[in-house]
């Protein structure tokens, strides 16, 4: 299993923050690969993804989550895809966590597995 902690400083309050990561449509504008966004209701989404490593490429589709949503401090993030050529599977969970280091800057915690 593959864990990842990601942390930046970000000289902002935490509102806007948690505004942008919270609307998946303008994360999902940020992320190369990403192909289509479905509204599925209740913080869920159908995502399409493509994504290539070296010679190796993977066309994903799959449900993206998200829950235990706190603003504009903490959420959840849960990740269920599906490679459409081979069936291979992914999955994954993390935890975003937004704090205010001082009345104009958050720090961003990003972690999963």
């Amino acid at each position: 299993m593959i864990r990842i902690e990601q942390g930046i400083e970000l000289e902002t309050d935490r509102e806007p923050v948690w505004g942008f990561l919270s609307d998946i449509d303008r994360v999902a504008a940020c992320m190369p690969g990403v192909d289509s966004v479905e509204h599925l209701g209740d913080d869920r989404y159908r995502v399409r993804l493509g994504v290539q490593i070296g010679p190796i490429k993977a066309n994903f589709k799959g449900q993206v989550e998200l829950y235990d949503m706190q603003p504009p401090e903490h959420m959840l993030v849960r990740l269920d895809w599906k490679d459409q050529e081979t069936a291979s599977k992914a999955r994954g969970e993390g935890a975003i966590e937004l704090t205010a280091t001082s009345a104009e800057s958050t720090s961003v915690l990003v972690k999963g597995e």
